[in-house]
């Protein structure tokens, strides 16, 4: 796997990895300093912004990413992923999000835009 696909679906993958192991200092490593993240609770910019979105709300929340489909072309991937929390209901169903990375030419991501489905 090689190319600027390959790049998006790396980043992607290893951003699955932190989140699910909550470390904060690896996923933040994955975005460039003035990345933006694009969330239905909000904007946030550059890594202080960002760190405080996965502190509080994420690794608050205990995710669990379980991913789904992925598909990568040029510097752009979308995964499909299946969150759940051991904080939710234990009836509740997973929540089914579509995240969309963007690369740099490096693989740092400089967007994510997070959709709800």
């Amino acid at each position: 796997m090689s190319g600027p696909d390959a790049l998006a679906r790396r980043a992607a993958q290893r951003y699955v990895d932190a989140v699910n192991d909550a470390d904060g200092e690896r996923l933040l490593a994955l975005f460039d300093e003035h990345a933006t993240l694009l969330h239905p609770t909000g904007r946030y910019e550059g890594h202080a912004s960002i760190r405080r979105f996965y502190e509080e709300i994420v690794f608050a929340g205990r995710a669990r990413l379980r991913p789904g489909r992925l598909v990568a072309e040029d510097r752009t991937a979308m995964l499909e992923f299946f969150a759940t929390s051991p904080l939710a209901d234990a009836d509740a169903a997973p929540l089914r999000t579509l995240d969309v990375f963007t690369v740099d030419g490096n693989g740092a991501i400089t967007e994510l835009v997070v959709y709800y489905l």
